[in-house]
């Protein structure tokens, strides 16, 4: 016979396990005031007491969520039947934000498809219709349905069935977790002993508050208070102190968080559910802050762990040491004869008795030195985590997770300095830019900063001349030893000088044996060549491209990738990494049809390093040729990436353009490829919005090429059409004269006269170019008769062309632009998909007939096709934010054709409103655009917020705007967002 009072007594169990849990996850929310354990009282409600369990209720006294708690023994089912009896007593009478039935008990398929009828969030009629067919065995529940008006059927509506079949340890295991992240998060600590005792202290204080009617509201600050009990307090409670114990000399705890690598450590150290010892190895450079990052996660997780133990792991006998204080905090006090126990009895015994430990522990093994003496002290069994620092990036520990340690954030390398020059708020905003620099120049690498930190505090170098320092930063500061901190090598230098010294006898044996030279001579070739990029995410194939471009076709325009059959990268790599010299970095963004595994892996590289390596190379005619073939290697995927519009890609390969440009123009270097790369860069500050730099690049570009003989008169023209073409988009105080801008574009067109017969692809782009700027607003600044003959001259060169794809798919993206300002959104429509169907556009004109597609399929009211259209310009985009001006123009021109059927009540174009609005490049431009645009930007977000159900916040978003900021472009323009501007405001409610 069946115990009917352990039945009971488990019942109540499980219900007010379930009852803290609630409490336990609702306790972050502000609104909640307190739960009632077994539900309201009879005084309070005249309703079915019994059908809830425990409510919960906001300040007001309402009640936010209202349970029923529903207990089975192991595999029992409950039927649709069932469930429905529980739902409807708990909705029948009494009102809720939300309700819940919670049970351990198995679903029967039917129960199953009720419980997501009811989470559907189906209007009350459908929510009958389906209740009766999942119902139709039922025939005194179909009564009951029938019954049910409209405010029971809603309060349906928010009932929610939960199954949940974890037994009670495993609820009660749940909880432990939640009260020890609780208390971590407000840095009080728990251990899992102390977290079991809590968790039943709160059990039964449910219990004993189910049992008095005048006790039974459980606030949340009471709940709380029970929570956040004093470390000491607890400690005392429990006779001891039983988490965070920490055994071994800790660095010190950095004063800059680095979560980004935090948060990987943690993932990596997720329990799995079940005992075992997780690993993970952080490497990287010397300096970088791999024992840091260790003694961080020790901070930030000591709640977490029972004990926490720290192991100097240089040598064989700091290992020693290290494991006989172990041993001595887990076995008491160490007899005499101990510290003369062999290592591997020492090594043994604690392995043992971690393996014995209830609770989980923390290892951390600081700065491996030989990883194969290091292994077996790593312990294999037992409730732990094993963090391992080490410079060898190769090396491997078993099933460790390895996580590469590179440099700091922006933000992080600017409040390292902050706190090393100890600099007020007020001190570092004003100085935000010497900091930049400072950090920029040293690659956001923490010893880097902090030696040239130490210099500049000891030497009292105020910020203001953080120029003239940043010249001689290396050689100064690593051989100033007064400026080194504590604990740091002073041999940094030597060791990285003695690696490469290394590599070098690899590279260049006496005796040529094998192939590994050949690997080793690559990578020699690689290092160096990597000296003049950016240090971060740096193409191994494009090093390795360079290094072999002699191999190549000197007229090979496209990037040069590594043949694996000749080379295999990654021991490439792996020649470098030996010495910690260089590591791997986040891959860059693919291109399409990439055939070759690895071609988009990249490294980062110090800039410490870099600048000594620089040093060691000087200047050489050889080095001249070699800088040479990396500005065309470097130029080839750039344009590359910009022609394809990857810009996600582009964007990092531009950054490697700058340096290296820089290193170029320091060392008066002159090449065709090196003038190239200029004009490339300049496209892709111009792609970034900074036309000014762009002006500057493509103005040196003209000089350089001005210097060759003999001219390449393309090139120069091409170079030209880009200064004008900035003149006509976003003038700026670089730019060139109306009058200057005349006599370029007869120049210009002068050599497309001459070209026309070839029909190249450069004198087309040129003819067509030519002519689309001066159909732009801007162009009617040009004096009109110069003008006039301008357009017939240019139009005159195309009539030249014969047909060609190129040229017929040139003229269908033109005439797409003339439909559109003309209304005809059909003809418009037909001509985009005429020239994207070609596949033969690239850069921005690509960008741009995209857009124009999407606002000629508004303008037809095609609203699920002009989704589809946007959802492609986002692929093709990415989340890069370039090409400001059409990301300016698409976002006002599609803004014009959407409001008016928006304001007809349609939910098409509200819901492209609201995909375009979320689209980073718009909030980009909202940010860092003029008044005028972000006003736009801001009327449609008011408009979308109105449209939705929020018109307080778009109340709130209208009243922040400016009407005199819509006082900009044409009259037409200024006449057309006025109007909006007033319709917006009359349609928005004011209170």
């Amino acid at each position: 016979m069946p115990d009917g009072g352990r039945i009971a007594a488990r019942g109540f169990q499980y219900q007010y396990l379930r009852t803290l849990e609630s409490m336990l996850t609702l306790i972050g929310d502000p609104h909640i005031a307190s739960a009632r354990i077994e539900g309201p009282v009879q005084s309070d409600a005249a309703v079915q007491v019994d059908a809830v369990d425990f409510d919960v209720l906001d300040h007001e006294g309402r009640c936010h969520l209202a349970a029923q708690v529903k207990a089975r023994s192991a595999g029992a089912t409950m039927s649709a039947a069932e469930v429905f009896t529980v739902v409807a007593s708990l909705t029948s009478d009494y009102e809720a934000d939300q309700y819940q039935l919670l049970t351990n008990a198995t679903p029967t398929p039917q129960a199953r498809q009720l419980a997501l009828a009811l989470s559907d969030g189906s209007d009350p009629h459908a929510l009958r219709d389906v209740l009766t067919t999942i119902l139709a065995g039922a025939p005194r529940r179909l009564t009951q349905v029938s019954d049910l008006d409209v405010i029971q059927m809603e309060r349906l509506g928010r009932c929610r069935v939960l199954f949940d079949t974890r037994d009670d340890a495993q609820i009660r295991q749940t909880l432990r977790e939640y009260l020890r992240h609780y208390r971590n998060v407000s840095r009080l600590g728990m251990g899992e002993q102390s977290a079991a005792l809590m968790t039943g202290y709160l059990v039964s204080e449910i219990f004993r508050r189910a049992a008095d009617e005048g006790e039974a509201r459980f606030t949340m600050d009471q709940l709380r208070e029970h929570l956040l009990i004093e470390p000491e307090t607890l400690a005392r409670t429990f006779r001891n102190r039983d988490w965070g114990v920490l055994v071994g000399s800790i660095p010190p705890i950095p004063d800059v968080a680095r979560p980004e690598l935090l948060s990987q450590i943690v993932a990596a150290l997720e329990p799995a559910g079940r005992d075992e010892v997780r690993r993970v190895i952080l490497t990287g450079l010397s300096g970088i802050g791999k024992s840091s990052i260790a003694a961080a996660f020790l901070a930030d997780r000591s709640d977490s762990y029972d004990c926490l133990f720290w192991i100097d792991a240089e040598s064989e006998d700091s290992l020693l040491a290290s494991f006989q204080r172990i041993r001595s905090y887990l076995q008491g006090s160490p007899r005499a004869s101990a510290l003369h126990d062999p290592p591997t009895q020492v090594r043994d015994e604690v392995h043992t008795d971690l393996s014995r430990l209830p609770g989980r522990w923390a290892l951390v093994f600081d700065n491996v030195g030989d990883h194969r003496a290091a292994q077996p002290w790593i312990p294999k069994l037992g409730r732990g985590d094993i963090i391992v620092t080490s410079t060898n990036a190769i090396a491997r520990y078993g099933n460790a997770t390895s996580i590469t340690v590179s440099a700091m954030t922006d933000a992080q390398s600017a409040d390292l300095v902050a706190r090393r020059l100890h600099l007020s708020a007020a001190e570092s905003r004003t100085h935000r830019r010497e900091i930049q620099r400072l950090t920029a120049a040293l690659a956001n690498w923490p010893l880097a900063m902090e030696l040239a930190t130490g210099y500049l505090d000891s030497c009292a170098i105020a910020l203001t001349d953080v120029d003239g320092y940043l010249s001689d930063l290396t050689s100064r500061t690593l051989s100033d030893t007064d400026s080194l901190p504590p604990a740091y090598p002073r041999t940094l230098a030597a060791a990285l000088a003695l690696s490469i010294d290394d590599l070098e006898s690899r590279a260049f044996p006496e005796r040529e044996v094998g192939e590994r030279y050949l690997y080793a001579r690559l990578a020699h070739g690689i290092l160096h060549l990597g000296a003049f990029l950016a240090s971060r995410q740096i193409p191994v194939h494009l090093l390795g491209g360079t290094v072999l471009d002699d191999l190549e076709d000197a007229g090979h325009s496209a990037p040069i990738f590594v043949d694996p059959s000749m080379f295999r990268m990654g021991e490439v790599v792996r020649e470098l990494r030996r010495y910690s010299l260089v590591s791997y970095d986040l891959e860059i963004p693919p291109t399409e049809g990439e055939r070759v595994p690895d071609v988009d892996h990249t490294i980062t590289m110090n800039s410490v390093i870099q600048a000594l390596l620089r040093d060691r190379i000087g200047q050489t005619p050889h080095t001249a040729t070699v800088l040479g073939s990396l500005a065309r290697q470097v130029d080839r995927w750039l344009s590359a990436a910009l022609d394809l519009n990857r810009l996600e890609r582009a964007e990092i390969l531009s950054t490697h353009a700058r340096v290296l440009v820089h290193h170029l123009f320091d060392r008066g270097l002159n090449h065709e490829w090196i003038a190239c790369l200029y004009g490339n860069l300049a496209a892709a500050y111009r792609r970034r919005g900074q036309s000014d730099m762009a002006e500057l690049l493509l103005k040196f570009e003209l000089i350089l090429l001005g210097k060759l003989q003999p001219p390449n008169r393309f090139l120069i023209a091409q170079t030209q059409v880009q200064l004008i073409d900035i003149l006509l988009h976003t003038p700026s105080a670089h730019s060139l004269t109306y009058d200057e801008a005349a006599l370029k574009l007869n120049e210009t067109l002068q050599y497309a006269e001459e070209s026309s017969q070839d029909a190249s692809a450069g004198s087309i782009y040129l003819a067509f170019a030519v002519r689309d700027m001066l159909e732009r607003p801007l162009a009617q600044k040009f004096v009109p008769s110069v003008l006039s003959a301008l357009k017939t001259r240019s139009q005159s060169i195309l009539e030249r062309f014969e047909s060609t794809p190129l040229i017929d798919t040139m003229m269908a993206s033109q005439k797409a632009e003339e439909f559109l300002r003309d209304g005809d959104f059909r003809q418009a429509e037909l001509s985009c998909r005429e020239a994207l169907a070609s596949r033969s556009l690239v850069g921005a004109t690509e960008i741009d007939t995209h857009s124009s597609l999407i606002q000629a399929l508004a303008g037809q009211e095609k609203w699920a096709e002009a989704s589809i259209a946007f959802s492609e310009l986002r692929s093709l985009y990415g989340e890069a934010c370039a090409y400001p001006w059409i990301v300016e123009e698409y976002f006002s021109n599609l803004g014009l054709e959407i409001f008016e059927p928006i304001m007809r009540g349609q939910a098409g174009p509200l819901d492209l409103l609201a995909e375009v609005l979320a689209w980073p490049p718009v909030q980009e431009r909202r940010t860092n655009s003029t008044m005028n645009f972000c006003t736009r930007v801001g009327l449609f977000t008011a408009l979308h917020k109105a449209k939705t159900g929020y018109p307080r916040e778009a109340r709130s978003i209208l009243d922040a705007l400016a009407a005199e900021d819509l006082d900009t472009g044409t009259a037409e323009q200024r006449t057309a967002w006025k109007m909006i501007w007033q319709l917006i405001h009359d349609d928005v409610p004011t209170s």
